[in-house]
């Protein structure tokens, strides 16, 4: 059973009447605290309610949803960009748009859920190609090199600390090919101004569509769709993801504006992340093990034997740590710790969670 939260700030959640230093969730830079981000919600949602209760071709559309659109194709070097009601509709609309355009889908067998059930709704012939197994794609790009290919791939694997390799995709894409990229764990991460992994790689952006969820380290709610004008034109014309669904409430797109802005003002706020992300990765060495993609926020810790896991979660718990034990989707073994860091964790708090782990780790 999961915890009910109470209360919840960037580094701590209450639990009934308790406070808890927490390790949890994907707020990476602490943006769904940050009174910046707050104030611009809140005036938001005095000049437009609570939602604008119609789609976005009827009355729905409203400038602080305009604005976020712009904002975020001008931030990540794209064309274009379309607001989606989440992250996973975002990965739906984008394969709406796409049903009749496409012969093969390629998968990396790590993508995410939601990317692989808007393949499977797409209908068109889809194949796995393993676990970022180069070799393997580049032999299916070769075999299907005169049909239409979506390429579907996360840029970065939290559970796996693995980067998908997007530089050699493109090179190999063919020329009327087109490669989605989920960036939702990479955005505000990846990259010294935490423009994502299309930005950092300087990939060529003419073949690449960009999805993400703004519930992440904008710490605001939503999804998104940026890349080729041509390819969002015919998402807003050809999705009914799009066309049928109320669109996020202003107050969120002002939110998330405002992240956006403040991650192009405060690029120290990512440079601290990415601090305390090697702080957590060096405590994972407790375990015998660091990841490869040590420039993530996350650290798994997968356990066979759920009892195991929840000892430990129940230890931590003990001496005032909030790390749930989980068996989400796609958890490996019985379940899984996920310990999740962000820019607004200090040096003792991480320092808390390393003596705690110490701790437990004597315990046997």
């Amino acid at each position: 059973m999961h915890s009910v939260l109470t209360g919840k700030t960037a580094t701590s959640v209450t639990l009934g009447s308790k406070e808890l230093l927490a390790f949890v969730g994907t707020d990476y830079l602490g943006m769904a605290h940050h009174p910046k981000v707050l104030e611009a919600a809140s005036q938001a949602f005095v000049d437009y309610g609570l939602s604008p209760s119609a789609s976005r071709i009827t009355s729905g559309s409203c400038t602080p949803h305009e604005h976020l659109e712009e904002a975020l194709a001008e931030f990540m070097g794209l064309e274009s960009a379309v607001l989606l009601p989440s992250g996973g509709q975002a990965n739906l609309a984008l394969m709406e748009s796409l049903i009749d355009g496409l012969d093969v889908i390629l998968l990396d067998a790590d993508a995410h859920p939601t990317l692989v059930h808007a393949a499977r709704l797409n209908g068109s012939r889809r194949l796995d190609y393993g676990a970022g197994d180069g070799s393997r794609l580049m032999a299916l790009l070769d075999r299907f090199r005169h049909e239409r290919i979506l390429v579907v791939t996360d840029s970065v694997f939290p559970t796996s600390g693995r980067m998908a390799p997007i530089p050699d995709i493109v090179r190999d894409l063919p020329e009327d090919g087109l490669l989605l990229v989920d960036e939702s764990h990479s955005l505000g991460v990846v990259d010294p101004q935490g423009r994502g992994a299309v930005k950092a790689f300087a990939i060529p952006t003419g073949q690449v569509v960009v999805s993400l969820s703004l519930a992440k380290a904008l710490g605001a709610f939503g999804g998104a769709l940026v890349g080729p004008a041509s390819v969002i034109q015919t998402i807003k014309r050809r999705s009914e993801t799009y066309a049928t669904t109320t669109p996020i409430p202003p107050a969120m797109a002002a939110a998330a504006l405002a992240s956006l802005r403040l991650l192009e003002a405060e690029p120290s706020r990512v440079q601290r992340l990415h601090r305390n992300i090697q702080r957590l990765h060096e405590i994972g060495q407790l375990w015998g093990r660091r990841p490869s993609g040590s420039f993530l926020p996350v650290l798994n810790r997968s356990f066979a034997d759920e009892k195991e896991g929840r000892r430990i979660s129940a230890e931590l718990l003990r001496r005032g740590i909030y790390v749930p034990f989980t068996q989400y989707p796609g958890t490996p073994l019985g379940g899984a710790l996920r310990f999740s860091i962000s820019s607004e964790h200090s040096e003792e708090q991480i320092a808390r969670l390393e003596v705690a782990l110490k701790e437990i780790a004597a315990l046997g």
